[in-house]
């Protein structure tokens, strides 16, 4: 009689293990009936989109108009208009080498935190230049509708640095021109 029950305890326990190791695994799942699942595909819309990039050159502003393709991601938005802006100064020999944004991140407040590979200013330049190299990427971005209030600008991940400029606290998206 003892024995049948260590043989009986011993089958409840290994079926009890095998149908634990069969759930880890999700091999086996339980749903259940009152609680309606929705999976929905993550799809986002894309569409082109017709940008301006405003930047200032030869002591006047410029723009450019190009197609992007312009998504519900924000970050993304972000992302590819920047790159496109940078790639109009490298065309225009505004930047002195090839300048790209490495991450865009947006925190709930609104506040864009961009990081660029290499610095965008060029210490030879004039104060009044690298304040309006900025000017124009804050005025591409807000007058894109990219929803933030204020830019934070990093180079690898870190806080940029400048001698003029100070970028220890994010900037204004409105910038500082009237």
């Amino acid at each position: 009689m003892n024995v049948r029950l260590y043989i009986l305890i011993s089958s409840i326990t290994f079926l009890s293990a095998i149908i634990f190791f069969a759930l880890y695994n999700q091999w086996i799942v339980f749903r259940s009936p009152f609680i309606v699942h929705h999976i929905m595909p993550q799809s986002s819309v894309i569409q082109k989109k017709q940008i301006t990039l405003y930047y200032f050159h030869g002591d006047k502003w410029k723009t450019e108009k190009q197609d992007i393709l312009w998504s519900e991601c924000r970050e993304k938005n972000i992302f590819q208009l920047i790159n496109a802006w940078l790639a109009v100064l490298d065309e225009e020999h505004i930047t002195t080498k090839k300048v790209m944004l490495q991450s865009a991140l947006i925190s709930v407040s609104g506040c864009a935190y961009l990081s660029f590979d290499h610095n965008i200013l060029n210490k030879e330049e004039t104060i009044f230049n690298k304040w309006m190299m900025i000017e124009g990427l804050l005025k591409t971005i807000l007058l894109n509708d990219i929803a933030i209030s204020q830019v934070q600008f990093l180079i690898q991940h870190h806080q940029m640095h400048d001698a003029h400029l100070d970028f220890s606290l994010p900037w204004s998206i409105h910038g500082f021109m009237k």
